[in-house]
């Protein structure tokens, strides 16, 4: 068997087939466990509700090509998370491919470079929004079709048969995909280079060279500039400013100042934060010790494989190549360096026209996509330059292949998390409101999720609340006022409009058709009061501001059916828990059935919950419920549990039992227990 292994060697056509492999070992372990992020939403949204009609006036006014992109890969997988997810998968691999597809063009004779390149492009660890499935397989899908055009345009030279179809293809997929997204802008000026070193070999005058460069790159030069002019001129809402040329004509000499100290330390952000952030993973230990341990067994697994792969891998030059070939059988590292370099340098500058920067945090890493070649190919040219042997190449490799493949299984083991947060998010707010006004605006604060925005979340809210609508004007709106204020809404007073223009739809609203809600676990979905909650404490940010413009009238109690979440997407209704209880009580609370309260509290109580001083402000539904009933001791026994768990509900239970002081029949009974509260809380009652 030892000797089989030994003599096991994989061909460099099976790069593909490895690259694959690699792909579903790092990607594909949570998949099953992921469901829809960000900007995936609105999009699933628009084609359940509006067909794939819609996308063309979604993506009218940035990129109307993009809707066409949409519109053939939803036909492919529908609606389905999980297909989604797969999909993704397989986009980011052909990327890869076809990456390594040109690399393998270039450096024929360097099989073993030109796969590891491959294999650090496709878990390249700066791009981490790999399980955004919707948005980014549509994003890697173009980003093959860019790629495709660089191993087409190299074998035009070569194939003399079909040298006019193979230049016609080349060219429109490269002149396509800069129209359907600006992001592969920059890295047009890696082909002349290209060029330059595929056709050096056969071309030693470099006058003659130069010329042939150009009369080679002109027909994707004149796509490139035929984009430039629609991008500039011609289309009227284009995506992102680019108002680094205003700024280089007031203030030149600032400006390349700033320029400069941005473009380094986004290569700084890029290249040596993203390698040290797959090291640093401080929030890995939030999960359990069977997790932890799965992941980093995972990790190793996926690092060993790829040291086994590149180990066994031949590295002679491929007998397929033309003999002219052979003169570049020199070392080639010194090129490949100078090469990712200049990659880096040109494939940033759609971003850095805008006056952005790449940082690695969501949502701004979604930049580093057009960065995966520059680090790729650096990556390798420094590692065969340092590396002579192919073991020590393939040990190296393997290492960062390690570490990449455990930072993306960490990110899904967050979206994960993150999925099950939105779920118990609108299972929350469904129990507390099964109906909801038409018009309303959901006003929020402090959200605890980092894969979501209120955009985002507007659309399942809608899919929620008016599952059949096909009305162009939106019923319902989440409205995050962190990000919303003194930007889109001048002030938190009421009688204010509130409107949100979310491409194919519109909200119209108003501050006084608003509910104001947070959800900050472990604490439930708290939908806020303005008399009742003034006091509740630990409110997160602008929550107590905005309290006045809540209206717990906009929700309708007695909805039939119920709102419930998508049961394709969010699976079904969750077993019954404390907030599942809570929420019902809260309902049940708002419009005085103290019965069902009581009658709630009985298995709620029963599950045992543990409370701290902020869920311990979750009593006050039962402590209502119990008085109103009669039950005065437990309803003051849970006072006193609430007083023990955090003592800043003094003033919240001292303005519960104010309020109901007058709603309780008078007796000795109600006497006696605010005579004992007055000594356990010191609250002052008339």
């Amino acid at each position: 068997m030892r000797e089989k292994i030994r003599n096991l060697h994989f061909s460099p056509r099976a790069v593909p087939l490895g690259l694959l492999f690699l792909c579903l070992l790092t990607f594909s372990p949570l998949i099953g466990w992921l469901g829809f992020y960000w900007d995936d939403w609105p999009t699933i949204w628009y084609l359940h509700n509006f067909g794939q009609a819609s996308f063309r006036e979604g993506f009218a006014s940035d990129r109307p090509l993009l809707a066409y992109v949409f519109m053939l890969t939803t036909t492919l997988v529908g609606e389905n998370p999980l297909g989604w997810q797969l999909f993704g998968i397989l986009t980011r691999w052909s990327s890869a491919l076809l990456f390594w597809w040109t690399m393998r063009l270039i450096w024929p004779q360097k099989s073993l470079v030109t796969a590891v390149m491959a294999v650090i492009f496709a878990i390249y660890p700066g791009f981490r929004q790999q399980y955004i499935s919707v948005t980014y397989s549509n994003g890697f899908l173009v980003y093959s079709l860019y790629l495709f055009s660089f191993p087409t345009m190299l074998l035009a030279q070569r194939k003399t048969r079909w040298r006019g179809l193979l230049l016609l293809v080349s060219v429109a997929s490269s002149t396509i995909a800069l129209f359907i997204s600006e992001y592969f802008f920059g890295l047009e000026l890696l082909r002349p280079v290209i060029l330059w070193m595929t056709l050096r070999p056969t071309e030693s005058n470099r006058r003659v060279l130069l010329r042939r460069v150009i009369l080679h790159w002109l027909p994707y030069l004149a796509g490139a500039l035929g984009f430039l002019i629609w991008r500039l001129f011609l289309h009227t809402t284009p995506r992102g400013n680019l108002i680094l040329f205003k700024q280089l004509v007031a203030d030149p000499l600032t400006t390349l100042l700033r320029l400069s100290g941005t473009i380094v330390q986004d290569f700084f952000e890029i290249s040596i934060l993203a390698l040290i952030k797959t090291v640093l993973l401080s929030r890995l230990f939030e999960f359990s010790l069977p997790v932890v341990i799965a992941l980093i067994l995972a990790a190793v697994l996926i690092g060993t494989l790829t040291v086994f792969f590149l180990l066994h891998l031949k590295t002679g030059l491929d007998v397929s190549i033309p003999e002219r070939w052979e003169m570049r059988l020199k070392d080639s590292a010194g090129d490949m360096i100078l090469f990712g370099i200049f990659a880096l340098l040109v494939g940033g500058w759609p971003i850095w026209v805008t006056d952005l920067h790449f940082e690695l945090i969501f949502p701004w890493d979604r930049f580093t996509m057009m960065m995966m070649p520059g680090m790729a190919v650096l990556t390798g040219g420094i590692i065969s330059l340092f590396s002579r042997s192919q073991l020590k190449i393939a040990l190296i490799t393997g290492f960062l292949v390690g570490l990449s493949a455990g930072m993306h299984l960490y990110d899904a083991l967050l979206f994960k998390q993150e999925w099950q947060m939105q779920k118990a998010f609108f299972w929350q707010l469904t129990w507390r409101a099964p109906g909801l006004e038409p018009g309303t605006a959901i006003l929020t604060s402090d959200l605890p999720f980092t894969y979501y925005s209120d955009n985002s979340l507007s659309a399942p809210v809608n899919w929620t609340y008016a599952p059949g609508s096909q009305s162009l004007k939106m019923p319902y709106l989440v409205y995050n006022l962190e990000s919303r204020l003194y930007r889109d809404l001048p002030s938190l007073d009421l009688d204010l409009p509130i409107k949100m223009d979310y491409r194919v739809t519109d909200f119209e609203g108003s501050t006084s058709d608003s509910i104001l809600a947070f959800y900050k676990p472990p604490r439930c979905l708290k939908v806020m009061h303005p008399a009742e909650d003034r006091n509740l404490p630990y409110k997160p940010l602008l929550i107590p501001e905005a309290l006045i413009l809540s209206n717990p009238d906009l929700i309708q109690p007695g909805s039939q059916p119920p709102a419930a979440p998508p049961f394709a997407k969010f699976g079904p209704e969750p077993a019954p828990d404390w907030c599942y209880y809570f929420e019902k009580a809260e309902l049940a609370s708002q419009v005085g059935d103290w019965e069902n309260v009581v009658a709630l509290g009985s298995p709620a109580f029963g599950l045992g919950k543990q409370f701290d001083r902020e869920t311990a402000s979750e009593l006050v539904p039962f402590i209502k419920g119990f008085a109103h009933t009669g039950n005065l001791e437990r309803a003051i026994e849970l006072s006193l549990l609430a007083m023990r768990d955090s003592p800043k509900m003094q003033n919240m239970l001292c303005q519960t039992w104010y309020e109901m002081r007058a709603e309780l029949p008078a007796g000795d009974a109600r006497d006696q227990a605010y005579e004992r509260l007055a000594q356990e809380i010191p609250c002052n009652f008339p």
